[in-house]
């Protein structure tokens, strides 16, 4: 199919025809399916497309300028939407180091998932098991190092929570004020 631009000189009247040049968009899409709600089981899906797009020369470099655009903006909604391997539950104990202090060994469950609030970044919901009922200790603000696999969370300005996750252990410490005083370590499985 041929694409051809029509211009009317407004004076003559007279019509010109020019045929467009036309160019093929292949473009693929990624997108990620969970096949269960709260775990990381799920899988990319790569589909592939074309059209015919006709480029006016005048608008050309405008035209690869916003395909370059859509490029950037798709591959960052699918970087937005990959899970972070250390969403779930967890379940271990979360042990005192410090003698005679205010602190007592837990059996906890921590809940991560994505922040609402802040995007990009995960949030742990922090529960202990008193009696056989769960009850909320608070929530850490955290973000992810995918390389490093590690957790890194803050509730108060002079705390550190430190996690690392191999397989579905997760192992970690709390280091608090200025000296870094190691106060807790942490051991979780995912649930």
């Amino acid at each position: 199919m041929r694409v051809y631009h029509w211009t009317v000189n407004p004076r003559t009247g007279a019509t010109t025809t020019v045929p467009v040049p036309q160019v093929r968009v292949r473009f693929w899409t990624l997108t990620w399916e969970s096949t269960e709600s709260e775990t990381r089981q799920g899988r990319f899906t790569l589909t592939h497309a074309s059209s015919l797009i006709a480029i006016d020369p005048a608008y050309s470099h405008a035209m690869r300028l916003r395909l370059l655009l859509l490029l950037f903006w798709s591959l960052s909604l699918v970087a937005a939407n990959k899970p972070s391997p250390v969403t779930g539950t967890w379940e271990g104990e979360s042990l005192c180091t410090v003698p005679d202090s205010p602190c007592h060994n837990e059996h906890v469950i921590y809940e991560i998932a994505p922040d609402p609030n802040a995007g990009g970044k995960l949030k742990i919901d922090a529960y202990k098991i008193v009696n056989g009922e769960k009850q909320f200790m608070g929530a850490l603000g955290c973000t992810f190092d995918d390389a490093k696999n590690v957790l890194s969370c803050n509730y108060r300005a002079d705390d550190d929570w430190t996690f690392v996750l191999n397989g579905d252990r997760l192992t970690g410490e709390l280091h608090i004020r200025q000296e870094r005083l190691l106060y807790r370590k942490i051991d979780l499985h995912r649930k």
